[in-house]
């Protein structure tokens, strides 16, 4: 498998970056269905001691997860996605700009 150039990482920056005012709406799920995933997600993560979400955007998934009560955090690539989860809620999920490839910290954190 070859590794993204950074010419591939600014690709995917900016076409997230693009999409962030409108992937809530074209990404969503019914609520029945966010729930039962909350719901499913979070027994799973039942004693975790952080869960980090990767590509974590706008918050879908981890938000609502750290509203159950899971100790989440989040990485992104996109900032503009970022910015929508903390408008969404500024506190529940710590997130960092950053690519996964290389976390912005260390091993239990």
């Amino acid at each position: 498998m070859r590794s993204r150039s950074s010419k591939d990482q600014c690709h995917c920056e900016n076409s997230f970056d693009r999409s962030a005012d409108f992937y809530d709406r074209t990404r969503g799920l019914s609520p029945e269905l966010e729930q039962a995933q909350t719901e499913l997600l979070a027994g799973e993560l039942t004693g975790a001691a952080r869960c980090l979400e990767i590509g974590v955007g706008t918050g879908r998934i981890g938000l609502p997860l750290a509203l159950a009560g899971v100790p989440v955090v989040g990485v992104d690539l996109a900032a503009a996605m970022l910015a929508r989860l903390l408008d969404k809620d500024a506190t529940a999920v710590p997130v960092a700009v950053a690519d996964a490839r290389a976390l912005p910290f260390g091993d239990g954190v």
